[in-house]
């Protein structure tokens, strides 16, 4: 925390580098890399080469719900520079490659958490030209990373879960020498294996719909075992009716992710094999959608309530063409089913 601002009033952080051999009590002394007026810094890292600091940065002070961008400081020049300024997602977490010309990023995009490539080249003596910039690559396109490491410059360890997989380790690298075919993961060890196969979890089924706002707002839906065993048959669910959970996460800043967790999705999986159908909905303001669905943290907004109207009035159309086959017949009641 900056210390010259009251932290009730600011959410602004600092950046210190502190060299590990000074040679005077002067040069010893913490030294701050960041401009003063930003809001909250996380994740500081330095590359192998010990050339440039790479950290993650909200612009405006006192809002909480800002943008993280990456930022990059070349050590001896001085120079800082917004290496993500137009990219609209924020990240979580930054690792340099072993080469130091690009790091990589841990970012929630979509109902996932994503792996994403970013060059990071070094700017000229005039400063780098921010239209060149390039935006992150993503590297994986499902379920949600919870940590990364590199161990190469295009391979990496990560660890990631599901819906149905608690956090499994593997190697995310490309899985021929050429590079022609996009990065996969390569388990390593699993501790689950057997005992998810005698279990019934549902993988969930990703919707859209349309917000109070217009915005598209991202959902999923989770089958109790007798639907998903009616789907897998291609058989009809004539007659068939099941209870919806509708659930609603807090925040906004938060979101439904196809992750595991003992806390936040485990509802859904415990109404699923309940026999509940279960429906999880987004809101605007969700980092998962972008910068661009951000509201302010305040309820005064009164966005998030309206998006969870729509979702709910336009369930049985969206869970009916989730069905492909058959329909589910679900109650026009929302109860408070336990926390």
């Amino acid at each position: 925390k900056d210390p010259h601002v009251n932290p009730a009033w600011h959410t602004r952080t600092e950046v210190y580098l502190v060299p590990l051999s000074p040679r005077t009590a002067a040069e010893a002394e913490p030294r701050s890399i960041t401009v003063g007026t930003q809001g909250a810094c996380a994740s500081p890292v330095l590359s192998p080469d010990g050339s440039r600091a790479a950290w993650l940065e909200m612009r405006e002070d006192g809002y909480e719900a800002d943008r993280l961008r990456v930022m990059i400081y070349e050590i001896e020049s001085g120079q800082r520079w917004d290496a993500t300024p137009s990219w609209d997602r924020s990240p979580s977490a930054i690792v340099w490659a072993p080469n130091g010309k690009k790091v990589f990023l841990q970012a929630e995009d979509q109902g996932h958490v994503k792996v994403f490539e970013l060059d990071v080249p070094q700017p000229d003596s005039e400063g780098l030209n921010l239209t060149t910039a390039k935006e992150p690559k993503p590297l994986t396109s499902e379920h949600s990373v919870a940590h990364i490491e590199a161990l190469a410059d295009d391979r990496l360890l990560v660890t990631w879960s599901s819906l149905t997989t608690p956090n499994q380790v593997s190697v995310l690298e490309h899985a021929s020498a050429d590079k022609t075919s996009p990065p996969a993961l390569r388990p390593l060890a699993t501790l689950t294996k057997s005992l998810r196969e005698s279990k019934t979890l549902c993988e969930g089924e990703e919707f859209w719909f349309a917000g109070d706002g217009g915005e598209q707002i991202h959902g999923w839906i989770l089958f109790p075992p007798e639907a998903q065993q009616l789907r897998a048959a291609g058989g009809g669910g004539k007659g068939k009716k099941w209870p919806l959970a509708f659930l609603c996460h807090g925040g906004p800043q938060s979101a439904w992710n196809d992750s595991w967790s003992t806390r936040c999705e485990s509802p859904s999986r415990l109404y699923s094999v309940a026999r509940f159908l279960t429906r999880n909905s987004c809101v605007q303001g969700t980092p998962t959608l972008g910068q661009g669905t951000a509201i302010s943290s305040s309820p005064s907004t009164g966005a998030a309530v309206p998006d969870l109207d729509k979702t709910f009035a336009t369930r049985s159309r969206t869970i009916g063409v989730a069905l492909r086959s058959g329909y589910v017949s679900c109650s026009t009641h929302l109860c408070d089913l336990g926390n």
